[in-house]
């Protein structure tokens, strides 16, 4: 249902955030191990702060 969908869309989100830093990284001519890292940080923090936006949004309009 809507949870599944949410979690879908979670996941997607981090995906994006981390190609992002990935690129944004391979840009710079960081080694492979500087581009995972940063992939994973921007991932994690991309998806934390989406998560949060979103449970912000809930908690205005009256849910969780």
């Amino acid at each position: 249902g809507f949870q599944m969908l949410r979690y879908q869309f979670w996941g997607f989100g981090l995906f994006v955030f981390a190609i992002s830093g990935a690129l944004t990284a391979l840009r710079n001519e960081l080694d492979i191990l500087s581009v995972v890292m940063i992939a994973f940080v921007t991932g994690v923090g991309g998806g934390t702060i989406e998560e949060g936006e979103t449970r912000l949004c809930d908690h205005a309009h009256g849910g969780g």
